[in-house]
């Protein structure tokens, strides 16, 4: 079964549109949640944070097209309608609107430790939702379901963390993240020896646990 689209009069809104909203919602919802489930206020707040931060990972992966390939955005401005900027165009995108959400959540006032660990719980629900639900509603598109519903099940475990202001929670967040999708990498797709997002993926996960390591170990000489 395909996800229709919608027509509003003369709007015509992809259905692949419709999906990445829906799962906005659900994420924007979900931080509201955690907020009123660890008796927090301010959950619409960080959610209204969470949604801008989101449209600015979008906006630069779609525009970064531009830095990527300037003389064909030059020659042919329209295909930035059909194109975007790929994976670097994501990262680029992820970096800029987590400093911009980052600033912002440092202006009111607000954790720092404690708005990041909604920042990633609600991009973790985010990216597992739309990504399973394009894998069930479209034919032509396949992720691996296990991983984006790993995705989900992190996001939905931060309820059981017992101090959302502690910067381990991050810490070993990040490293349950990159874990899964290197394990999928690993177990599941062919890996080339010039994949330098694997292969920095992983060195990650051994340096975070290295100074994770250091750092226990001076406390306990101290």
């Amino acid at each position: 079964m395909e996800i229709p689209s919608l027509t509003i009069g003369p709007i015509f809104i992809q259905s692949t549109y419709l999906l990445w909203s829906f799962g906005a919602v659900v994420a924007f919802l979900w931080i509201v949640s955690i907020n009123l489930y660890n008796k927090k206020p301010h959950g619409r707040f960080f959610a209204f944070e969470w949604v801008q931060s989101l449209l600015l990972i979008a906006i630069i992966w779609k525009f970064s097209y531009f830095l990527s390939h300037p003389i064909k955005a030059i020659q042919s401005p329209e295909t930035i309608l059909f194109l975007n900027g790929g994976t670097l165009g994501i990262i680029l995108g992820i970096l800029v609107s987590f400093v911009v959400y980052i600033r912002s959540i440092h202006k009111s006032g607000f954790s720092l430790i404690y708005s990041i660990n909604l920042w990633m719980s609600a991009h973790f629900l985010w990216l597992g939702i739309t990504q399973i639900g394009f894998t069930l509603g479209f034919t032509v598109y396949y992720t691996p379901l296990w991983l984006y519903g790993y995705f989900v099940i992190l996001a939905l475990s931060y309820l059981f963390v017992k101090n959302l202001y502690h910067y381990r929670v991050i810490v070993n967040y990040i490293q349950l993240g990159l874990l899964g999708w290197v394990s999928y990498r690993v177990f599941f797709t062919t890996i080339h020896l010039g994949d330098l997002a694997v292969w920095f993926s992983f060195a990650t996960i051994v340096g975070i646990s290295l100074v994770n390591y250091v750092i226990n170990k001076g406390r306990e000489a101290t």
